[in-house]
């Protein structure tokens, strides 16, 4: 699916997602405090999430053949990444 896409068209798809991502890490950092990697990481961990999800979806040989399955998957991945990264900060900071 991305491997295919133009350049353009997938820069346009980065910044979409990187905005969006953004604006929905705000409230996740109003929410977390310092639980949280602050807006522009949380926006960050959710953008990589959201490619790498993609990227592997198509890798394992997963088609999406609608824009809402690409959409669902890639938000499963992003969230997925951000709650792994977020326990692995909780359990780091009751550690040390």
């Amino acid at each position: 699916m991305l491997k295919n896409i133009d350049t353009s068209w997938l820069m346009m798809a980065f910044a979409a997602v990187s905005i969006l991502s953004y604006i929905f890490s705000l409230g996740l950092d109003a929410l977390m405090k310092r639980d949280g990697f602050g807006p522009i990481g949380n926006a960050a961990v959710m953008t990589v999430g959201f490619f790498l999800a993609l990227f592997g979806g198509n890798a394992y040989g997963i088609r999406f053949y609608t824009f809402s399955e690409g959409v669902i998957a890639g938000l499963i991945g992003a969230f997925a990444l951000f709650s792994v990264l977020a326990v692995l900060k909780a359990g780091l900071n009751r550690i040390l």
